[in-house]
């Protein structure tokens, strides 16, 4: 007879560890002045089948169900609940009154596959395999970062879900030093940005892994991996994503040193952990210091364009937010807002604002970002009272939000933010601690 548990668990171990592969089915092309539009296609994703697969098996026969009694009767969890429960009415009821109530279905399934991953994960007591095989797909994505760079070519796979880019190409996220164009990291994640801020929460989400550990050659073994997520993170040339990595450290720091009594298990020296990052920092500097000093010169042509891009679309979001204040634009219609208002640009030029928060403003109204604040204040308050040494993790998460749309607008970026949320929460009576 078939063992349903097991199959689950190697069903959601595959899909953490293969997240970030955006292979899929595309079954309707969107297309706006002659060129691809990216927002305007529908398609299902093989991690998307996964997850589902295991959602399905999770309903049938018995999964924790003592675990999803306990955490019922926790007045927080119920309000965890309702508040996720009318997140998600609240989107239902958006993307009736969508410009186009196609796209916002398939962002609202999306999100709805999120939050069903986000529940599985709060009935669970033991997370920690699902943790690591998360983490063990940003070892994949460093390995293939680091390819990409070294290489400075980003190969084409539609079974890995990859889009080829090469320097030359316009639109590729490039570094222009001189008269020479040097190709990021992409990973597999479409874009050097959306691989940098995810690299930079499992970076973050290893070194807790790292103080939990007792084993000696595991430690090893994760230092090691530690050592290719941080050097893809450092190719992907992603300054948000470096802010977000040294947030997420300090704040791994502050806890060590403030929360010694509810983490007794810390005793390594985490100092000599960021001596060995340091060193890796200080190599890839020295061996392509132009490039980290473009990176920060913003009279650099490139540089310069980026940052007045950003600034242009965080004004471009207050005013789509303004004109519709209550429930915002609906799901995934922020590019074809944009669409409506200048209808004669080049199809890459419809982009989202590069900031979940704002995204989340422009497309649920004020009323969706202050339910989906409320969420966020609620699971920060549970980590922080139960999982105190994951609260750098999420700190991690919230800083890079305010870089990339990557976490609301696509559907690797929506997983993953639920996965991490819910690889972080725990009930009020699990106790973290080493092996939790």
């Amino acid at each position: 007879m078939l063992n349903l548990n097991k199959i689950r668990g190697y069903i959601f171990l595959s899909f953490f560890f293969l997240l970030p592969f955006q292979t899929r089915w595309i079954w309707h092309y969107g297309e706006l002045n002659g060129g691809f539009w990216e927002f305007g296609s529908y398609c299902v994703y093989a991690t998307e089948i996964l997850l589902l697969s295991a959602i399905v098996l999770s309903s049938v026969g018995k999964f924790n169900k003592g675990n999803i009694r306990q955490w019922t009767m926790n007045k927080k969890s119920v309000l965890l609940f309702f508040c996720a429960v009318i997140l998600s009415l609240l989107s239902f009821y958006i993307f009736k009154f969508s410009l186009n109530w196609k796209i916002a279905t398939q962002h609202f399934m999306w999100l709805i596959e999120g939050i069903f991953l986000f529940f599985i994960l709060f009935g669970l007591n033991d997370k920690s395999r699902f943790a690591r095989a998360l983490w063990l797909g940003g070892v994949a994505q460093g390995i293939l970062a680091v390819w990409q760079f070294f290489s400075q070519d980003v190969f084409a796979s539609k079974w890995l879900g990859l889009s080829g880019h090469i320097s030359s190409d316009l639109g590729a996220n490039v570094i222009e030093f001189g008269d020479e164009r040097w190709l990021r990291a992409y990973g597999s994640l479409g874009g050097a940005n959306p691989l940098g801020i995810y690299l930079a929460v499992l970076l973050v989400l290893g070194l807790t892994m790292y103080l939990r550990e007792n084993n000696f050659k595991i430690k090893i073994l994760i230092s090691f991996g530690q050592l290719i997520i941080l050097s893809g993170l450092l190719l992907s040339f992603s300054r948000g994503a470096w802010l977000a990595a040294l947030v997420g450290a300090a704040a791994v720091w502050a806890v060590v040193l403030l929360k010694k009594e509810k983490i007794p298990c810390v005793k390594e020296n985490i100092f000599k952990q960021f001596i060995f990052y340091a060193f890796i920092v200080i190599i890839f500097f020295f061996a392509f210091k132009p490039l980290f000093f473009t990176r920060f010169d913003f009279t650099n042509r490139l540089e310069s364009m980026s940052i007045l891009t950003r600034e242009s679309q965080v004004k471009e979001s207050l005013e789509i937010w303004k004109n519709h204040p209550f429930f915002g634009v609906g799901l995934g219609n922020y590019t074809l807002t944009l669409y409506q208002k200048k209808s004669n640009l080049p199809v890459w030029q419809y982009q989202p604002v590069h900031n979940m928060y704002l995204m989340i403003l422009a497309e649920t109204g004020i009323v969706g970002f202050l339910i989906f604040m409320t969420f966020l204040f609620l699971i920060a308050k549970n980590v922080f009272k139960s999982n105190i040494l994951f609260l750098p993790v999420l700190a991690t998460l919230f800083v890079g939000g305010f870089f990339e749309y990557f976490y609301f607008g696509l559907c690797v970026g929506i997983l993953f933010w639920w996965a991490v949320v819910g690889l972080g929460i725990v009930d009020k009576n699990q106790i973290s601690n080493c092996h939790s």
